[in-house]
């Protein structure tokens, strides 16, 4: 005869080993009762208000977040079967300390043992919403940084234009050595040429290079370069 089927291990786990592996696998449970009251709660963080026990769920969100609390524990979630976990919603819950607790809710209707178990359990946001906060401040720092570098090469490129006119060049005479005056200009006229190359590639040094006829080596190679006085 064939070894008899091991039982499921929900059958093989007592109610200890259970509470252990769901409160292992998310950061929030909070039972309630069929009026929608907290009766008990578990979570790590050390955020959430014992107090909230004894009070309705729904007076313990933020108010951008009642409407999708109230869809998630409406009548119909709270007292039909099969109907709940359908549905997570991202959830601001209020603090201990009156701060924003953002968590991501789903809530589960199980029969217990003659009796109905209402459990919404939850996963903590606040990793992703500093996550996410620091994405958008990086991003503002590049957006910033990126437009004062333009300001930077419009006004170099202002100057490199005034200064590589031929009347520019043809007044130094006499100041400095022809081919001191002539080696600035073509410098000065180079880089001119580079800018604009740039500007009009979208600071697409590739692009950039080929409307020049260089490399993208030697095209940093001109604008890096000093420009003689």
């Amino acid at each position: 005869m064939g070894r008899a089927a091991a039982r499921h291990y929900s059958e093989r786990l007592d109610r200890a080993d259970l509470r252990r592996l769901l409160e292992g696998s998310v950061d929030l449970i909070i039972e309630l009762d069929e009026r929608g009251i907290v009766v008990d709660l578990s979570e790590a963080s050390g955020l959430v208000d014992p107090g909230w026990i004894g009070k309705e769920f729904i007076t313990l969100v933020s108010a951008d977040s009642l409407e999708k609390a109230q869809d998630l524990t409406g009548p119909d979630m709270m007292t039909e079967p099969g109907v709940a976990g359908a549905h997570m919603r991202h959830v601001n819950l209020i603090g201990e300390k009156g701060q924003s607790l953002p968590f991501l809710l789903r809530l589960f209707r199980l029969e217990g043992a003659g009796q109905a178990v209402r459990l919404l359990v939850g996963r903590d946001l606040a990793p992703q919403a500093r996550i996410q906060r620091q994405f958008e401040a990086t991003q503002q720092v590049m957006i910033r940084d990126y437009e004062a570098r333009l300001v930077r090469m419009r006004d170099s490129y202002q100057r490199d234009l005034r200064a590589s006119s031929i009347v520019e060049a043809a007044g130094r005479i006499g100041a400095s050595p022809l081919e001191q005056i002539l080696a600035a200009f073509t410098q000065r006229l180079r880089r001119q040429c580079a800018q604009e190359a740039l500007a009009r590639s979208g600071e697409d040094y590739r692009a950039a290079a080929n409307l020049l006829g260089v490399t993208e080596a030697e095209l940093d190679s001109i604008l890096s370069a000093p420009v003689p006085e």
